[in-house]
């Protein structure tokens, strides 16, 4: 079922976990809008493109997606309008206050340092997410230094976007998307790795 530019892609794609983590994500897709719209797999019509998510040609007028994964598990979600979906493992060790400088506002700076591990994590993860997949959902906007953008603002509920939080097993994961609207969550995946 892959499109030419699909394949392309995936032959340029040379770790084995790679390779099938792209191969699933695009079997999630497919799965997902068949389901949605109620059209055969075999439907979706993709266009690659660099360092982005696919062009899919025939996708219905105002249907918005976006796409995330992180240690095997892949997350798809579709919208109505503008959407971005973030998942990262926080089983993995990072230097978090390092990191911290590199896209937390010095607002956001601030309130990490007053927590200790777990808290931390949580409040790190929280962030990164947030972030992410705001910068998914403005990837048309010209957006300058995500230092400059501040997710307080999300979380408290005092934006005209709308912040959806959650966890999957050890995963955290955020969806940002307009405030009126909410996304319909359709499908993740977690395939078992050998």
């Amino acid at each position: 079922m892959l499109s030419l530019s699909e394949k392309q892609r995936l032959d340029t794609t040379k770790h084995i976990n790679k390779r099938r983590e792209y191969l699933l994500s695009r079997a999630l897709i497919r799965h997902a809008l068949s389901k949605q719209f109620h059209h055969p797999l075999n439907t979706w019509n993709f266009i690659e493109q660099a360092n982005s998510l696919p062009i899919i040609s025939n996708l219905p007028a105002n249907t918005y997606f976006s796409l995330s994964h992180s240690n095997g598990l892949i997350c798809f979600i579709t919208s109505s309008t503008p959407i971005g979906i973030d998942i990262e493992d926080t089983s993995k060790k990072r230097n978090y206050r390092e990191l911290a400088e590199a896209f937390m506002s010095s607002q956001e700076r601030l309130i990490l340092k007053k927590y200790q591990h777990n808290n931390l994590v949580n409040y790190f993860y929280r962030i990164w997410c947030a972030k992410e997949a705001y910068y998914k959902t403005c990837k048309t906007h010209a957006l300058t230094n995500l230092n400059d953008i501040s997710i307080l603002s999300f979380i408290k509920n005092n934006s005209e976007w709308r912040l959806i939080e959650g966890h999957i097993d050890s995963f955290t994961f955020s969806i940002i998307t307009e405030k009126n609207s909410l996304p319909l969550i359709t499908n993740w995946f977690k395939p078992k790795m050998n």
